[in-house]
């Protein structure tokens, strides 16, 4: 069955078996630290085996369709969302204000977005992601559940410049789609995509100030970060920013720019550091 069959199928023709879902269940209970994310990894394999290619389910009050064999992002909400940047939701769930603007850039199928809205109902949530399949399966899920609904969606890419772009989606991972940089690349693996700078799209979408800033976007975060710093003013900086950055390596380049003008990091995780504004 094709991927557009099972996209237009009705929402539970591919219900997990009960065994398999009651085993997903225990793995969605745990934690993504030590030995309950030993235990999540071992439970859920012979659950994943017994998928094909796309599962219904219901997790965490939400009605979703996933494609854990193709994306990472999926595999995490199907068996273990906590490795959705669990810390880092619960950490800018608590820190944000009533109605606080949120951009998700690199929302994938917007499992960051989701489950941030579930811990926050009042957060209003903007998730940008190029790839036209992703969106689909975006829109599909959102459409299920009525809680997503405000959740905005921006089908662009965020980068340095503003015009048309070339994507690569030719990775078994759908999560590591990434921009290219040479302007003759063909395949059926590229696709020309809208590109919009940061700034732009806060324009676009008439957002003065975003309160949070979730930045994913495989490699691309330098150019990106450098452009906003240098065609915007500081009272459109937002007041958070969440950036990739591994517990055990040096500083990344990213992280370093974000520093200089004039944010700090007021935590990290295993994966990522959030940083605070600190100049008016």
């Amino acid at each position: 069955m094709s991927v557009t069959d099972t996209e237009q199928a009705d929402f539970g023709c591919y219900a997990p078996s009960s065994w398999a879902n009651s085993l997903l269940k225990i793995t969605r209970s745990l934690s993504a630290t030590g030995v309950q994310k030993k235990l999540a990894f071992l439970l859920r394999k012979p659950a994943l085996k017994s998928i094909n290619d796309v599962v219904d389910i219901e997790t965490n009050s939400l009605s979703l369709r996933l494609y854990p064999h193709q994306n990472l992002s999926d595999k995490r909400l199907l068996s273990l969302p906590d490795m959705l940047d669990g810390p880092e939701r619960e950490y800018i769930a608590g820190e944000l204000p009533q109605h606080a603007v949120v951009i998700d850039i690199g929302a994938n199928i917007g499992g960051y977005s989701m489950l941030l809205k579930q811990q926050r109902p009042d957060f209003r949530i903007l998730a940008v992601e190029p790839d036209p399949l992703l969106v689909q399966r975006f829109t599909f899920n959102q459409a299920l559940n009525p809680l997503l609904q405000d959740i905005r969606l921006e089908p662009s890419a965020i980068s340095d410049r503003n015009g048309t772009l070339l994507l690569d989606t030719s990775g078994s991972n759908k999560g590591e789609n990434h921009i290219l940089e040479d302007s003759d690349a063909r395949g059926d693996s590229v696709s020309r995509v809208d590109g919009l700078t940061l700034y732009r799209l806060q324009q676009k979408h008439d957002i003065v100030m975003a309160d949070l800033i979730k930045l994913d976007i495989e490699g691309h975060e330098y150019p990106v970060m450098k452009k906003f710093f240098e065609e915007s003013p500081r009272e459109c900086w937002p007041e958070y920013l969440q950036i990739e950055q591994y517990r055990q390596v040096e500083l990344n380049e990213t992280v370093s720019l974000c520093l200089s003008r004039g944010y700090e990091i007021t935590t990290r995780s295993r994966m990522n550091v959030i940083l605070k504004k600190t100049v008016v």
